[in-house]
């Protein structure tokens, strides 16, 4: 079974869909953070905003690990396709050559 190249890529484009929409959860997130600020004055909001940028941070640290998979499936995905086209052609050359060979 072979590697399906245009799978592989279907995938990461996937991943870079989920890097986008954490970017948008990130914003919406800072939004919110700032009309909290804006508009509650508390004890709580102290808490709150620090639990919002931890949320933030949590975000941050999956969209650096999502950035580079990717890219490395795309590139795994054309090694290995790359890898099993010549795979299949040595096994080409070498049935031509066995039929070849006069014994």
């Amino acid at each position: 079974m072979s590697i399906n190249v245009t799978d592989a890529n279907a995938l990461a484009d996937q991943l870079r869909s989920c890097d986008a929409q954490l970017s948008q959860a990130k914003n919406r997130l800072r939004e919110y953070q700032g009309a909290i600020s804006a508009h509650w004055q508390s004890d709580e909001t102290a808490l709150i905003n620090k639990a919002i940028d931890l949320a933030i941070a949590d975000i941050n640290a999956a969209i650096s690990r999502l950035n580079p998979i990717s890219s490395e499936i795309k590139d795994a995905a054309r090694q290995i396709s790359r890898e099993e086209a010549a795979a299949e052609g040595d096994r080409s050359s070498g049935a031509k050559n066995k039929g070849n060979t006069k014994g």
